[in-house]
């Protein structure tokens, strides 16, 4: 367990090894950025490396992403093998990541209840944003995720917040954001997708598992978090 500060902002290391690193990216910090001065995972964790080893120019490779507003487990290569070995898990799902969701909604806790979500999404390059199309829309693609309800809360004014478990079938932009909210359940926080003024500064969605065979043993390798956003919420109640 370490952790990584540049420009104020922290990163938090999980595990490392020869191999890989695997971290709690939090939100508001770019995976890759080509902004100056702003802090990005990359530069932070390659700052770290050679801090810690003294290469000048160490070897990082980026398998998979997150949305700069999206915190979560990440793991990086550290070499050109594990890089492509990783890669490859990803194209074969045998790279899995599920996701903790606060979202504006009143959804039954019926435990063991899991709801499909399959819809069509198009991604538009103006305005960095996706949508709900229909099936023989041009360029769109087919996206699923499963959802579970564990626990609710309420805000001060009196509305529900519903705190979901989710597991994500495929991998498209800004997905789990535009379902659910085509779904009726924005996610809080969500600026793009949700309500526009709703009094929370973080969007409430964390990549909070991820489950990985090592690219060198083979092991299975699964790191979970607990997400950052659940201080921006009010208290939890029971799933009844």
């Amino acid at each position: 367990m370490g952790s990584v500060t540049r420009y104020g902002v922290d990163t938090g290391i999980i595990y490392e090894d020869r191999d890989i690193i695997v971290i709690h990216k939090s939100a508001g910090i770019p995976v890759q950025s080509g902004r100056i001065g702003k802090a990005d995972c990359c530069s932070l964790l390659k700052k770290y490396i050679y801090e810690k080893t003294g290469k000048s120019d160490p070897f990082l490779g980026v398998v998979h992403r997150l949305d700069e507003p999206v915190e979560g487990v990440m793991v990086f290569a550290l070499n050109k093998k594990a890089a492509s070995v990783l890669s490859g898990q990803i194209r074969e799902g045998l790279f899995n990541k599920e996701y903790k969701a606060a979202v504006y909604g009143d959804i039954p806790l019926i435990p063991g209840r899991r709801i499909e979500l399959t819809d069509y999404i198009l991604q538009k390059r103006e305005g960095n944003v996706s949508l709900i199309a229909d099936a023989d829309t041009p360029g769109a693609k087919k996206s699923g995720l499963i959802y579970e309800a564990f626990s609710d809360r309420v805000t001060s004014d009196g509305e529900k917040i519903t705190l979901l478990n989710i597991e994500l079938h495929t991998g498209r932009h800004h997905q789990i954001r535009v379902q659910l909210s085509h779904a009726g359940f924005p996610i809080c926080g969500d600026r793009k997708y949700g309500k526009e003024h709703d009094g929370i500064n973080t969007l409430c969605l964390c990549a909070d598992r991820l489950t990985f065979l090592h690219p060198v043993t083979g092991e299975k390798m699964s790191f979970n978090t607990e997400p950052e956003f659940l201080t921006e919420i009010p208290a939890s109640r029971r799933c009844k």
